[in-house]
């Protein structure tokens, strides 16, 4: 998972949930629970000290979004969709049955289409041959 460092802001890329920065040696524990959350949301505005529930109520309705920025004590910084929180996010539909319209219609009018416009050329052709 891709986080990034609280203390020299470089990118850390780790799958364990005790790990240091190879940068600057700052130390984090993943497995840490905290009571009050930081969100850095992608338009840069920082929102501190947000509890547990307001940032479970806050990705419900929508106000945080996936890409945005969480961290809390012992914790760098890290995306919501990486963090404890990524169960809260709403799923997409990758049904393409259910999202794509099998119609046929455009064919049907393009073909129209293309004979309006066949003999239109064959009319101008008869018009200016007079």
């Amino acid at each position: 998972m891709k986080m990034i460092c609280k203390k020299c802001n470089i990118d850390i890329v780790e799958d364990k949930k005790i790990f240091s920065c190879s940068n600057c040696g700052e130390s984090y524990d993943l497995n840490m629970k905290s009571e009050t959350y930081d969100l850095k949301l992608l338009n840069g505005l920082r929102i501190p000290d947000l509890k547990y529930e307001e940032v479970r109520e806050g990705i419900a309705k929508g106000k945080y979004l996936s890409v945005d920025y969480i961290t809390y004590n012992g914790a760098p910084w890290m995306r919501l969709k990486d963090s404890e929180f990524a169960t809260f996010l709403p799923t997409i539909l990758t049904d393409s049955k259910k999202t794509v319209d099998k119609s046929k219609n455009w064919f049907y009018l393009f073909m129209l289409s293309f004979a309006a416009n066949i003999v239109m050329l064959v009319l101008i052709y008869i018009i200016t041959k007079k």
